[in-house]
């Protein structure tokens, strides 16, 4: 996964080690100029680089969501026990992220969750029925939009205000290829 302005290259990779050659996930990232690892941080199933490259959003089974500095690794926040749920269950843009899943691993409750990029606070819960097979954040952060039914065609695109947390409804659209990159002004 590359950042958007194309400088950082986030991989997941399984590294070996000691006489019991014990495995541990971890996702490094590379400076994509220099070629040299530039941070390593804790395994990641799922990740997404914020819009100006300063943070990445990653989820794992074990440590739930966590937004981290590119500057130097720090950890911004994190959300223990956070359980995204679907391939494409995060997507950041401007200083929001959202991501589709529970809460917590206990809860029933599917949504979409819309957080603070810097902080972590819990903005907006937008529930949704369906599993989303994409969702994507408007540059600003402003307008979130899921995606849904990919094996069938016409697609339903949601389009969410975030701040109110409406919807102007369901917009058919024939999309040949649904998980192909697609971005919103």
């Amino acid at each position: 996964c590359f950042s958007a302005d194309g400088h950082q290259l986030a991989i997941p990779v399984s590294v070996s080690s000691g006489k019991n050659m014990v495995s541990h996930d971890e996702l490094r990232v590379y400076d994509t100029h220099t070629g040299k690892l530039a941070l390593s941080l804790p395994g990641s199933s799922l990740f997404r680089f914020s819009e100006d490259g300063n943070s990445l959003v990653t989820f794992s089974s074990k440590d739930g969501i966590t937004a981290w500095a590119m500057s130097n690794g720090a950890r911004l926040w994190q959300k223990q026990g956070y359980q995204a749920l679907g391939s494409q269950a995060i997507a950041t843009g401007g200083d929001r992220v959202a991501a589709f899943g529970k809460l917590t691993q206990d809860s029933a409750e599917k949504a979409i969750h819309v957080f603070n990029l810097t902080t972590g606070e819990l903005i907006r819960t937008i529930k949704e029925t369906e599993e989303p097979v994409a969702l994507q954040l408007t540059e600003h952060g402003s307008k979130l939009v899921t995606a849904r039914h990919p094996y069938f065609k016409p697609v339903a695109l949601d389009i969410y205000d975030v701040d109110s947390g409406k919807t102007s409804g369901a917009q058919t659209v024939l999309c040949d290829d649904i998980e192909q990159s697609w971005h919103l002004a």
